[in-house]
């Protein structure tokens, strides 16, 4: 399985559950969109991939900076450090995989 894996806060969390789970023999490769996600992804031993490598993404794990009361839509962007290569891991979702409503 591809992953993209977000950056920030959330997202560490997300990672530190997903080393767990590589350590226990879960088969992922991810695509980080952040050199910092990249050096915390390599520090927690899951194998890391880019885009140029695999160009569909099966799940992408991020967070969001607010939830929109009422619809739920999550809204990205109010302290964006990454903001090209989340972009361009965002356009790479697989088509059958739209972004979800949480």
């Amino acid at each position: 399985m591809v992953v993209g894996l977000g950056s920030g806060s959330t997202a560490a969390f997300a990672l530190a559950g997903l080393a767990e789970r590589v350590a226990a023999g879960l088969r992922v490769l991810g695509i980080p969109t952040s050199e910092a996600t990249a050096a915390l992804a390599r520090r927690l031993g899951i194998p890391l991939a880019s885009l140029d490598q695999h160009r569909r993404i099966d799940l992408t794990i991020d967070g969001a900076d607010q939830v929109e009361r009422g619809t739920l839509h999550l809204i990205k962007g109010l302290g964006r450090r990454a903001p090209a290569r989340e972009d361009r891991r965002d356009r790479q979702r697989a088509p059958d995989r739209g972004r979800r409503r949480v």
